[in-house]
């Protein structure tokens, strides 16, 4: 109506009169449109807000239900991750605890497991290091058994001496 309304003015101006005069018809006629459906406009227009109004209600209850979702798929995500880097971390830490308990009670062919010493990381080098100590420790033991085995031959070479010595010192008594 406006628009017909506005460009029938300029017309004027112009002196175009016969389109002004068809500008002021069509605007009438889109007048009178609206004067005998206002009502009906106005409802379908409160029918449309209305409708907008409970799409963007289901727009929002949807939105809320997946930031649940979301949230509790974050919650179990991070609780997965801390239960599986956990495991990941204390099972290598408890089967070397074994492992020291068993070399501790004097069990000195334990032996760390394979997959523990494959790796790059801070496990892989206790878990050598545990090898490491254990083959050390059965050398140690070795060389000491060995020393033993020398001081027992030492004492009975010393024993025998000593008992030659003394049958010579009996003899020379005798004599």
């Amino acid at each position: 109506v406006f628009f017909n309304i506005e460009i029938g003015v300029n017309n004027l101006a112009s002196g175009d009169y016969l389109e002004a005069v068809s500008r002021y018809n069509a605007a009438k006629l889109r007048n009178d449109f609206v004067k005998e459906n206002t009502t009906s406009l106005l409802l379908a227009e409160l029918d449309y807000a209305k409708n907008l109004q409970i799409g963007i209600e289901n727009v929002r209850s949807l939105s809320q239900i997946i930031a649940f979702l979301l949230l509790i798929m974050t919650a179990g995500g991070c609780i997965w991750y801390a239960i599986y880097f956990s495991n990941k971390l204390i099972n290598p830490l408890t089967d070397l605890s074994a492992v020291a308990k068993k070399i501790e009670g004097g069990d000195l062919n334990a032996t760390v497991d394979k997959k523990l010493l494959a790796g790059n990381n801070e496990i892989a080098s206790m878990a050598n290091s545990f090898n490491t100590m254990v083959l050390s420790l059965k050398m140690n033991i070795d060389k000491l058994k060995e020393y033993n085995k020398e001081i027992k031959n030492s004492r009975n070479r010393l024993k025998l001496e000593k008992d030659k010595l003394q049958k010579y010192l009996d003899t020379a008594g005798v004599i």
